[in-house]
Parts: structure tokens; sequence; C-alpha cells
């Protein structure tokens, strides 16, 4: 028959165990609403409710109060936080955290700019399968930038990155295909083999115009209506607003006014221009920090052509 002490050991253990089974349930209620009002860009609820959390047991509460600090700079110590929490989830090895980090060397946002150590950030990342370092691993190369310039090793993430499901990768990889053939086409004799074929192509032609949206643009309906939510010179910040929006179908495009390039992040593909001003008025419920203007499908075509 079991003694008074052991029977007192075993009912301890046990609610020892529910109440650790309850915080750990309560922990990701938490996680899951912050991480809610983070997608909403309710970024001051979101901060609260990860400080609820075991910041240092927590990789996401690390990278997602990195991420609140990098996009919301009004707050005078978010440089250095962002920066240290994105490195605090970066080395538990959480890929989006690698990844984002990277990012910043990269473009030099907050730090110091260092190319190098994003690609290395980004290898890291790609080793685990996030598809986003794997493409801009794929662009790095491409470009030459932070490492020798290696259309081979471009063309191998790429297409890493796109059996991923990486949209922009899948589209560089068509267009790249495409516009080797018509190389060959025009002059055998340009082609001596695959990688010489590439080098050529990287040496005529920008990465960045060819990863847009154009082609499948020039062929939308010309009477429908768009929303557009943003226009920057910047290739890489397009692509990182277009990944970081939930909302279909995005487009990025490219044009030219004045010399100057431009990509425009476009969403939608409305019938009527009232159509078009009743999403825009649900999902900026949804991102009030975005601000669109509706425009006529035909003029972004004709700025395109």
């Amino acid at each position: 028959m079991m003694n008074w002490h052991k029977k007192w050991l075993i009912m301890g253990g046990i609610t020892i165990l529910m109440i650790s089974l309850a915080l750990y349930a309560n922990s990701l209620s938490t996680l899951k609403q912050a991480v809610i009002a983070y997608e909403q860009q309710d970024y001051q609820q979101a901060e609260t409710l990860f400080q609820k959390m075991d910041i240092n047991e927590s990789v996401e509460a690390q990278y997602y109060l990195g991420m609140i600090y990098a996009e919301d700079l009004n707050l005078q110590a978010a440089p250095k936080l962002a920066i240290e929490y994105l490195k605090m989830a970066a080395k538990s090895d959480f890929a989006p955290a690698q990844f984002n980090l990277g990012l910043h060397y990269y473009r030099g946002l907050i730090v110091e700019k260092n190319q190098p150590q994003a690609l290395k950030l980004w290898y890291q990342s790609a080793k685990q399968n996030y598809s986003l370092a794997q493409y801009y691993l794929g662009l790095a190369y491409f470009l030459g930038e932070g490492v020798q310039a290696d259309a081979l090793m471009a063309r191998r993430w790429y297409q890493v990155a796109a059996d991923n499901g990486n949209s922009q990768a899948k589209q560089a990889l068509l267009l790249i295909t495409h516009h080797q053939s018509s190389i060959k086409k025009e002059n055998p004799a340009l082609i001596k083999d695959k990688a010489i074929q590439e080098q050529e192509y990287h040496q005529n032609e920008d990465i960045s115009v060819l990863a847009t949206d154009n082609n499948i643009f020039k062929g939308l309906e010309s009477s429908h209506y768009i929303a557009q939510l943003f226009a920057t010179s910047d290739f890489e910040g397009a692509v990182l607003l277009k990944n970081k929006y939930d909302l279909n179908p995005l487009y990025i495009v490219t044009y030219q006014v004045k010399g100057k390039r431009w990509f425009a992040l476009l969403q939608g593909n409305y019938l009527s221009k009232q159509a078009a001003m009743d999403a825009v008025t649900l999902y900026t419920k949804q991102y009030p920090s975005l601000k669109p203007w509706i425009r006529p499908i035909s003029h972004i075509q004709q700025l395109i052509q």
C-alpha cells in the first residue's frame, strides 16, 4: 500500500504538470493575439502582448519585437532594440530573423552596411528552406553584391526558391529562360555554353527589371481599375512591401519617368472604380498605414509600354 509521502509526491507532480500546461496554453494564446496585432499593424498592442511573454525563452517574441522596433522608428530606442532582438532570434536559428537581420546588413538599415554578413545570415536561413533568403541569395549572386557575380549560382538559388514556392524566383527563371532562348534564335554564335550564355545575359539585363509583373499586367483588361499602394525607385523595397501585405493579387510593375526608373506596387483588378474604392475601404481597416489611390489599368499600361 502506497504511503502518504509517495502520494503527496505524486499529487505534487501532477499539480506542477497541470500548472505548467496552463501556463504554456496561456503563452500560446498571448502569442497568437500578439501576432494578429502585429499583422494588423497595431504595433503598440503587439509590443504590449509580446512583452508579457518570457522574451528570453520565446524566439517568436524576440523576432516580432525586433520587427516592431525596426518598423516603428518613432520610439527613441527602436533602432538599438530592433537589432538586439533580431540577433537574439537569429542566434536561435529562427529563419525569418536570420533573413530580416541579413536584409538590414545588406541594405545598411539601422546597422552599417555589410553585404558579406548579410549573405552569411541568408545562407543560414536558406538552409532551413526559407524561400525569401534563397531568392535573395540568387539576386545577390546575379548582381554580384556581397559576393562574386556567378550566374550559375544565381540560377541554382532561384531554382531552390522557386521549388519552395517563391513567386519572384519563378518569374525570374521564366524570364531568364525566355531571354536566353531569344538570344539563341537571333545569333546562335553568341551561345557557346550555358555559363557564357548566362554571363552575357547578366551583362545586358537588369534582373530587377525582369523580375517585375509587366508582362502579366499588359494582359489585363484595360478598362478595369487598380489601387496603387506605393511607387519607389528601390526594387528591393518594392519586393519587401509585396511580401508584407496579404492582398491578392499584388503586382510590381516598372516604368521610367524623365529617365528615372520606378517600381510601383499595384493591387487588384476591378471592374469599376467604385468596386476598387469599396475594396480599398475594407483592407485599409486592416492596414491603416496604406493610402492607396485608384487608377485606370490603361494608364499603367501606357507607362510600361
